[in-house]
């Protein structure tokens, strides 16, 4: 089922302009990337969310983990490290708070949906500081903050590189933080090092095609 894309063209428009977005004091410079075309994109549903993406070049992870493990057989026939990529996302699928996951078809890139409700009384600005300590108690330093205005509402996009355990690589990842109705949505899209300049606006394509059903 293809997605209707005309409801964020005006979003799209508005990011042209680096504008400087003024919240609780903070100032933070709007998203400086441009959109990429959405004529061959589908809808991917999740568990009460769905997200866009270029049409057979991404594939949603089942939440069922007897089909999952059928996809990883049929993936690990043809190309193993895909479905080593494949097999560490079906058992976050399989978690609840994980609304929806997205793997590119060639293992270079994948998308986390993840859900939680805000503290009593907690603000906008109280969640990103509370998000915050919790990435630098891991030891992960989140940069080039940005204001992006996701339909469902304003975002605040950080960068972070993270490594697998016991490995080199290095995976840089966008992170979006939206509250919508009491609950903090975090769109993580991630890639390594070497491909991420590549995929940030398809990324940032995807996220501002959130939508939460």
């Amino acid at each position: 089922m293809r997605m209707t894309w005309g409801g964020i063209v005006a979003v799209f428009s508005l990011l042209a302009c680096n504008l400087v977005y003024v919240s609780d004091g903070a100032l933070r410079p709007r998203s400086e990337l441009t959109p990429v075309d959405t004529s061959n994109w589908v809808a991917y549903p999740g568990r009460g969310v769905r997200i866009g993406a270029p049409s057979n070049a991404w594939e949603l992870i089942p939440t069922r983990q007897e089909v999952a493990s059928q996809r990883y057989d049929e993936i690990q026939a043809v190309d193993p490290s895909v479905a080593n990529v494949f097999r560490d996302l079906s058992l976050l699928a399989a978690n609840d708070a994980y609304r929806l996951i997205l793997m590119k078809r060639d293992g270079t890139a994948w998308l986390q949906i993840k859900s939680s409700s805000l503290l009593p009384n907690e603000t906008f600005e109280d969640v990103i500081e509370r998000q915050r300590a919790a990435l630098v108690a891991e030891n992960i330093i989140p940069f080039n903050e940005r204001w992006v205005p996701l339909p469902v509402g304003d975002a605040i996009r950080w960068t972070i590189d993270v490594s697998p355990p016991n490995s080199q690589i290095i995976n840089r990842q966008f992170q979006y933080l939206v509250v919508v109705s009491g609950q903090l949505y975090t769109l993580t899209f991630s890639a390594q090092l070497p491909d991420f300049d590549e995929y940030a606006p398809m990324f940032e394509t995807m996220a501002l095609s959130f939508a939460i059903e």
